[in-house]
């Protein structure tokens, strides 16, 4: 089985969740395991062939550089590793401006939104005006792309994502809303905090309060309620629970979108599966986060009670529930064995931090 070097579900996600269980048990084997899963990822940030590896990657900060960069930046406080710093800084230098022009994506996962997040992690470790220019690279590279709805309420359209924008973390107007208030937070650009407030006006005009959520829109215009952190209430009450602490935005609004969010993860069933992307782990991570964000030790109780319940259905089934194959296929971060490590570890170390929004 061959994984990529990405933080989603490749290698760079498995070595976090190795240099976390190193950093919370001690055990200097995860360690090395760790630093073993992103060796060749390393020695090919600085190769011949580095272009051609920023290139495939695209800018990403689930499956491209900018996860790279996180997962690189974040291990090596992890496992005090004075060298992954400067990986992670060689990684961010392959930010060139026609990588960033030729981005199509955009989004979190994949396009530019999710590199200034990535790249943003970075900077505010060891600040650098250069890390902190390619981030402001890709968010004028966002402003200067077509935005859809009415002025005050826009959002962006990435490539391959249907006919209109969309809600939620990993492709919608929660994502980028989040990406741009951080960058606005870390630039003092004025611009950039008007995008994301369009964003959030945007998404926010879509919010369904008899089902307590925000729609995904399908290729065929269907409105559908999915419960998970790429298309949802968790992964948009985490995005808001992160712009409260870190941005500089309107509390209020922002508060009132988390307890919103947390009524639609209410009225979902945990269920299906038990992936941090698609399923309760997502959910659980979002509990807590709004447990502590609003005040209310109740859902950290109740995030605590469903990671029992994941963990006693997998003993007696054999397995967890994932979207696709068994465990032997699934080891990374977002979808796989590596996430639900990283989830349990998370209970029990809370300062380890929480990936799915790039802290």
């Amino acid at each position: 089985m061959t994984l990529g070097p990405d933080l989603y579900n490749g290698r760079s996600g498995i070595a976090l969740f190795l240099a976390a269980h190193a950093a919370v048990t001690g055990r200097a084997a995860s360690a090395e395991l760790a630093l073993a899963a992103v060796a060749h990822l390393r020695s090919g940030l600085r190769g011949h062939n580095s272009a051609r590896l920023a290139r495939s990657l695209g800018l990403g900060g689930g499956i491209g550089l900018g996860s790279v960069v996180y997962a690189l930046n974040v291990m090596s406080n992890m496992l005090n590793d004075d060298e992954l710093p400067a990986d992670a800084h060689a990684a961010a230098e392959l930010f060139t401006d026609d990588l960033i022009a030729a981005d199509e994506q955009l989004d979190i996962l994949a396009g530019s939104a999710g590199g200034i997040l990535g790249l943003l992690r970075l900077h505010r470790d060891s600040p650098s005006a250069d890390v902190l220019a390619r981030a402001t690279k890709c968010g004028e590279h966002l402003l200067a792309k077509p935005r859809l709805d009415v002025q005050g309420r826009r959002s962006w359209l990435g490539t391959g994502l249907g006919p209109r924008p969309l809600n939620g973390m990993a492709h919608g107007a929660a994502g980028f809303a989040y990406a741009l208030a951080s960058l606005a937070a870390a630039t003092g650009c004025g611009a950039f905090a008007e995008a994301a407030s369009e964003c959030i006006a945007f998404e926010n005009a879509n919010y369904d309060s008899e089902h307590g959520s925000w729609p995904y829109f399908t290729a065929d215009g269907h409105r559908e309620f999915w419960c998970q952190w790429c298309h949802g209430a968790p992964g948009i009450g985490l995005a808001r629970v992160a712009m409260r602490q870190r941005c500089g935005m309107d509390p209020k609004l922002l508060t009132a979108d988390i307890s919103n969010a947390v009524v639609g993860v209410e009225k979902s069933s945990f269920r299906y599966l038990d992936t941090l992307c698609c399923g309760t782990l997502g959910n659980i991570e979002f509990l807590c986060e709004a447990g502590t964000a609003l005040g209310r030790s109740d859902l950290r109780e109740h995030a605590s009670r469903q990671l029992a319940a994941v963990m006693e259905t997998a003993a007696a089934a054999g397995d967890y529930r994932w979207n696709v194959g068994t465990r032997r296929f699934n080891f990374g971060m977002f979808r796989g064995l590596a996430g639900v490590g990283y989830t349990m570890l998370r209970q029990a170390e809370e300062s380890l931090p929480n990936v799915l929004v790039w802290e």
